[in-house]
């Protein structure tokens, strides 16, 4: 009898491996973990999550701002948020797509998680956060439950519907402008604007937004994603000599730090702006109707 335990054991399919970058990725490797934990030992009486999903956005924010070739601002900031999505019941009926009598209806609950890749403080973040998602999702269930018994008929749709199971990875590996660099063309490209004697003030603002975000759940489904924006804001004002307020604004946007504009090109901007508000300031007041 032993050896044939053994024997259908050994049978059995294997678990599926996870993708490499997957195993490689320690935010990855220790949500798995906390996702198998909650399908297993996750029940209030009978009832048992039946799907989890999380979800997990890395949010890095660095804004810089000079103005006359000195800093004004400096500024970094790194978040990251985890979602929960707990399912219980089955695909045809689960807690889901249900508005109670207090007006609340199913969403992901979210929190803020540490941003540090240690596992201890991802899973317990992850634990909690799925516990309380879980407490909710079972309440919300026996709810939905009640509302159907009271009327008659049956769902005609089901709350969940079967999707491709997947393992996708769109992160690419870009190195992010580091605030040195940052600060340092801020500064340069804002001290072009001091050689114009008209203006009244300008500043240079440099702006870098980096989200990865990543995904998983009880079916297999692994993702991941990097979104990047960055972006160079000069500003510049004036005052016509009747007292009109003149202004000009130029904008670069750049999905990566290797397509901002040279600091050259950026500091020639700065002086056709000087340039066009020297001329806006010297140009005759507009006297007849147009």
């Amino acid at each position: 009898p032993a050896a044939a335990l053994v024997a259908a054991a050994l049978a059995l399919p294997a678990p599926a491996a996870e993708a490499e970058w997957v195993a490689a990725d320690p935010v990855m490797t220790a949500a798995l973990a906390e996702l198998a934990r909650s399908k297993d030992r996750l029940a209030i009486g009978e009832s048992r999550p039946y799907h989890v999903a999380y979800r997990l956005l890395d949010q890095r924010r660095v804004i810089v701002e000079a103005q006359f070739g000195a800093l004004k601002a400096s500024t970094q900031e790194r978040k990251r948020y985890a979602a929960a999505d707990v399912r219980v019941g089955s695909p045809a009926f689960d807690n889901s797509n249900f508005i109670a009598s207090d007006g609340a209806g199913h969403s992901p609950f979210t929190i803020e998680v540490p941003f540090e890749d240690g596992a201890d403080g991802i899973r317990h973040a992850l634990w909690w956060l799925t516990d309380s998602a879980f407490k909710s999702a079972v309440q919300r269930y026996s709810q939905k439950d009640a509302f159907r018994r009271s009327k008659e008929g049956e769902e005609d749709l089901p709350d969940m519907t079967e999707a491709v199971v997947s393992s996708l990875d769109f992160k690419e590996d870009v190195s992010p402008l580091p605030v040195a660099a940052a600060e340092a063309l801020a500064r340069r490209v804002s001290a072009a604007f001091r050689r114009s004697k008209d203006l009244h003030g300008s500043r240079v603002g440099v702006f870098m937004f980096d989200n990865v975000s990543r995904f998983l759940d009880t079916e297999g489904r692994r993702a991941r994603r990097d979104t990047g924006a960055d972006e160079v804001v000069l500003d510049a004002w004036t005052q016509a000599d009747d007292g009109s307020p003149l202004a000009e604004q130029r904008r670069f946007p750049s999905r990566r730090p290797e397509a901002m504009p040279s600091a050259e090109a950026l500091e020639a901007e700065a002086r056709a702006m000087a340039l066009s508000l020297t001329a806006r300031r010297a140009a005759s007041a507009l006297e007849a109707p147009y």
